[in-house]
């Protein structure tokens, strides 16, 4: 968005969980919301409000305790800050737990960026108990009560972003590390302006972004002042035997308890409700947390796809109901629409350019909206868990266990979901806090068997180990146990290989229990529908046509009289050696499978029908065990195959979620190289390891 577009820049910034998502959207609700602003990877929305004559583009940053850290969203938040042109910045602090958003309160007040404090949440305490006057003269900045929910305070917060107040940097006593601050102030005053003093208390501190900043800003002068700094420091350590920037953030922290045990006079604690008691529990909260996940997850699918409720009442014998159940299914009705729709234009046209429309551009709408009502009813559940307060203690339940592999407990939410299906599982990462978390685990995510892998898993069985129950139980539960083995070791490889600040882990905040707001949940639904329809619902579409053409046409560009003559079995013929190779299979047999492999990015269950389609004349495929037995495979390459089925590349519509939540091909490359490396190697290992088990 260029900046000339803007007579107001605002700076939406505070902590996780304090309110600045939902303030946000309160302000902004009928703005015109416009990209990302240009050069970050952070997610950053912007919004224009138009208030009077003026425009004011309101820029959310990125949820962040405090300036100074080298994580993603601090990068981001302090280099908007530092290398915009920022006319005012608004901070959020939760009313309810003012601590963490005062910290950042103070850092930014430091900068000499003009300030604006939003208290929030102001709904959930008690009239009176805080002195928004005294709070204005400690932070010497307007302070604005607000309560997203109820309405409060906006029409005020807006009137002051629009009207960016003067003020002078604040400026914190930093005891015995003034003399040097002051020095140091006076050599960075040409290259910093406003922001000179805080820059000072930073290089003091050691802040490896500060040096490489005035670095930038101070040209040749910046080695001299950066070889004092050092000798400064090393001064102040001699001194005093104490590091500077432990003395700094001391000094910041004894400033914000000052005025919390000041101005936010009878507060009240919630004591801990039987919820509470039961969610932080180490042993039933873990199970508890897990009933009401497994509750919620089972009906939301069962809702939208019949699953698995499905097969359950298959397995009592009760077929009619299950496959009422499925064709009844939000996704059944949807799908049958869409074919029925697909069926008439196909028919009314004719040709191959019907079948396109068909079959590839209407087929391909259908795929996408088959997944709206999931997103949709997904995070309206994911909204009332979160708003509610539940999420953050089901997640701290399961923060022993994900810390281990380099994730908070939030990541419980995306790995479960993953059960019924990758997509909205990689959109779920948003609940997570960092950007580190929320790539590490959208790359494990799509690793975990999805409803359509668990129906070719079935179909496998039903094949090739109808007659032994045992090993029928040994090959399914390897199987998901080894997923989730790579899952858990993909996010730790990830976040290992990211780097960032391992104290990130571990941070969580507990918010008070309360009602959630059919507000909120609708904030949420709202946003994240638009989100995959725009971003991921296009790439989705373009990428059915594509899988059709390839399915259709043959490598000349003529339309395939059979699927043996199509570009994807051409495509397969070409994979064959590395199939037989992985495999340990006959040619005959390793096209067939390269072609089911490549058919199935379209969705994972499309194996099943690929195989169908290029089975040999004399076999009769009736049933989806059917389509895999005239294989032929030995126990040894029937559960290679599903073991490389499990973990090969995502299928078209979770590489599209992960680009439409990260916009990086370079993401969704790496996706699909590491997955196809793992798959490879795990079920070739496989394959070697069970051959001699084999009769």
């Amino acid at each position: 968005m260029p900046r000339m577009n803007c007579d107001v820049v605002a700076a939406l910034l505070g902590p996780p969980n304090s309110g600045k998502t939902s303030l946000f959207n309160a302000l902004t609700g009928s703005a015109e919301k416009v990209a990302n602003w240009p050069g970050v990877t952070v997610e950053v929305r912007t919004a224009v409000m138009r208030l009077d004559s003026r425009r004011v583009c309101l820029v959310d940053l990125p949820g962040t305790y405090g300036l100074s850290g080298s994580g993603p969203e601090e990068r981001v938040t302090r280099d908007f800050l530092l290398r915009e042109r920022v006319d005012v910045a608004a901070v959020t602090v939760d009313a309810t737990n003012p601590e963490h958003g005062l910290y950042l309160a103070l850092e930014v007040r430091e900068t000499g960026i003009p300030s604006v404090i939003a208290l929030t949440k102001m709904d959930g305490v008690e009239p009176g108990s805080v002195d928004v006057r005294g709070l204005e003269e400690d932070l010497g900045a307007p302070v604005v009560p607000t309560s997203s929910m109820r309405g409060w305070g906006l029409g005020e917060l807006a009137k002051r972003l629009s009207e960016p107040p003067r003020q002078e940097p604040l400026r914190i006593d930093y005891g015995d590390l003034e003399p040097y601050i002051e020095r140091l102030e006076s050599m960075l005053a040409r290259c910093f302006d406003r922001h000179s003093r805080w820059m000072a208390v930073r290089l003091l501190e050691g802040l490896d972004w500060a040096r490489r900043l005035v670095e930038e800003r101070c040209g040749d002068t910046g080695k001299h002042v950066l070889d004092a700094a050092e000798e400064m420091a090393a001064e102040y350590r001699g001194r005093t035997g104490r590091e500077p920037l432990e003395a700094a953030v001391s000094a910041r922290y004894r400033v914000v308890e000052e005025i919390v045990s000041k101005r936010f006079r009878s507060r009240t604690e919630a004591g801990l409700t039987r919820l509470d008691r039961l969610f932080l529990h180490p042993v039933w909260g873990v199970a508890a947390s897990l009933a009401l996940l497994a509750l919620l997850f089972l009906t939301v699918f069962t809702v939208n796809t019949g699953f698995p409720l499905n097969l359950l009442l298959d397995s009592l014998g009760f077929h009619a109901a299950a496959r009422m159940l499925e064709e009844y299914s939000l996704s059944g009705i949807l799908g049958a629409l869409f074919d029925t729709l697909a069926s008439l234009v196909e028919h009314s046209i004719g040709g191959w350019l019907g079948e396109l429309l068909g079959q590839g551009v209407i087929g391909g709408v259908g795929l996408v909206l088959s997944f709206l009502p999931l997103i949709v009813i997904i995070y309206a559940v994911f909204g009332a868990l979160e708003d509610s307060g539940l999420a953050a203690r089901m997640a701290l339940a399961y923060e022993p266990l994900m810390e281990k592999f380099g994730v908070t407990g939030r990541a419980i939410f995306p790995f479960i979901m993953s059960l019924g299906c990758n997509v909205p599982a990689v959109f779920s990462t948003r609940i997570l806090e960092t950007w580190r978390e929320r790539v590490a685990v959208a790359l494990a995510v799509p690793f975990i068997p999805c409803q359509a892998r668990l129906v070719v898993l079935l179909a496998f069985i039903a094949a090739f180990f109808s007659d032994n129950p045992a090993a029928a139980a040994a090959v399914a539960l390897g199987i998901y146990l080894l997923a989730f083995t790579v899952a858990l070791l993909t996010a730790r490889l990830a976040t290992s290989t990211m780097g960032g600040r391992e104290e990130e882990l571990g941070v969580m905040e507990l918010p008070r229990l309360k009602k959630p707001s059919m507000r909120v949940i609708w904030w949420r639904v709202k946003e994240a529908t638009i989100h995959f329809l725009v971003r991921a619902g296009t790439v989705i579409l373009v990428f059915s046509v594509l899988a059709w053409l390839a399915s259709s046409f043959t490598p000349s560009l003529t339309p395939a009289a059979t699927p043996e003559e199509s570009i994807a079995a051409a495509l397969g013929k070409a994979l064959a050696p590395l199939a037989s190779m992985v495999f340990g299979v006959a040619h005959w047999q390793a096209w067939r499978l390269a072609f089911g492999f490549l058919e199935g990015l379209a969705a994972k269950e499309v194996f099943l029908d690929a195989l169908a389609m290029v089975a040999p004349p004399n076999v009769k495929v009736a049933t989806p065990a059917d389509a895999v037995a005239y294989l032929h495979l030995t126990l040894p390459q029937a559960v290679s195959v599903l073991v490389a089925l499990t973990l090969y590349m995502p299928c078209i519509a979770t590489l599209a979620a992960i680009y439409g939540e990260f916009r990086s091909l370079k993401l969704v490359t790496a996706s699909l190289a590491y997955s196809i490396a793992v798959a490879t190697a795990a079920a070739l290992l496989v394959r070697i390891a069970l051959t001699p088990l084999a009769p």
